[in-house]
């Protein structure tokens, strides 16, 4: 690997260097330190390239990532000072910033797609007599996040938007892990879920898709995006450009190999490389559609999630102008 290579031989050059200056009592890398926070799925493969295949060490930063399980302890962390970045769909870190923590977002990382497939779904069992989503009420749909999360607010704003009632579906509240075996049971009618789950319960035979949330109500919607505390972002502005630089180049490096990348994400995430092989990859974007994002605000408001809708000047750092495109697709 290259890229690893010539970081390693730079790093090593550094430390050298630092040690000759100071007596050889302590090792100076040269690098910026940084503390990021993360969940493990395939849409924080991005990180875990640059991490590896020295994109971070060739952009000046030493990066420690660390990985968690829960939102709200992410983004409490963040408020202490524990992480420097969190990685979160928006909808988190906009109502941590209604209740109070000033964060920007300074990068996308992944966003919805405009064409199928995409990796949120509606998936219904083949017993269950649903074939689009005006079926769905009197039915029990397993979901996790609560109906405010954004996927969920998502499809909930779009089949309001079509008359459909949703006060008469049954929300069964579900980590996605379980959803293939909700439906292969029979305990609920439909699911809200996103990949792997979705291509896991696909080729299972346990389900078939009836809609792509996502794509029905926000094309092009961010799915993920790296977020700090404002003061942080105005007191290191080299740091975030530098994670801005490591960000883009391995995105494009995900793109220049589809094999390559899904081998990438096997080796990331754990998951088994032949469910890797028929599972639409990610659309890691740092391209991003300001359109989708204030809609993307404006659904959850409609939905509860948030009090009140906030431009994007009020949630950005000002570097994000610079990703602004057409489209949110990734290449």
């Amino acid at each position: 690997m290259r890229r690893t290579f010539v970081a390693a031989v730079v790093a090593a050059a550094l430390a050298v260097v630092a040690g000759c200056g100071s007596g050889g009592s302590e090792v100076n890398t040269g690098l910026d330190g940084l503390r990021i926070g993360f969940f493990t799925n395939g849409g924080q493969t991005p990180t875990y390239v640059a991490l590896t295949e020295g994109m971070f060490h060739e952009h000046g930063l030493d990066v420690e990532r660390v990985e968690f399980q829960d939102p709200s302890a992410m983004t409490a962390a963040l408020q202490r000072g524990d992480i420097d970045l969190m990685s979160s769909i928006p909808g988190p870190p906009l109502a941590a910033r209604a209740a109070g923590l000033d964060v920007q977002a300074i990068i996308q990382n992944e966003a919805a797609k405009y064409e199928p497939p995409d990796s949120g779904t509606v998936i219904a069992a083949p017993t269950s007599g649903i074939s689009t989503l005006r079926d769905l009420p009197g039915k029990r749909v397993a979901i996790f996040g609560g109906v405010r999360s954004q996927m969920n607010a998502g499809a909930l704003w779009f089949m309001q938007g079509q008359g459909i009632d949703t006060s008469g579906i049954e929300f069964v509240e579900a980590p996605f892990a379980s959803h293939l075996d909700l439906l292969r049971s029979g305990q609920v009618d439909a699911v809200m879920t996103i990949d792997p789950f979705s291509t896991s319960i696909e080729q299972s035979g346990s389900g078939t898709v009836v809609a792509y949330p996502n794509l029905l109500a926000n094309p092009g919607a961010p799915l993920s995006a790296w977020w700090a505390t404002r003061a942080w972002v105005e007191g290191n502005p080299d740091r975030v450009e530098k994670f801005q630089q490591s960000l883009r180049a391995a995105i494009d490096w995900l793109y220049e190999d589809e094999g390559r990348a899904r081998q990438t994400v096997a080796a990331f995430t754990k998951l088994d490389p032949a469910l890797l092989a028929n599972m639409p990859l990610n659309n890691w974007s740092y391209n991003v559609d300001e359109k989708a994002w204030a809609h993307n605000v404006e659904i959850l408001v409609s939905q509860g999630a948030l009090p009140a809708v906030v431009s994007t000047d009020q949630y950005w750092a000002p570097s994000m102008r610079t990703f602004v495109a057409a489209s949110a697709v990734g290449r």
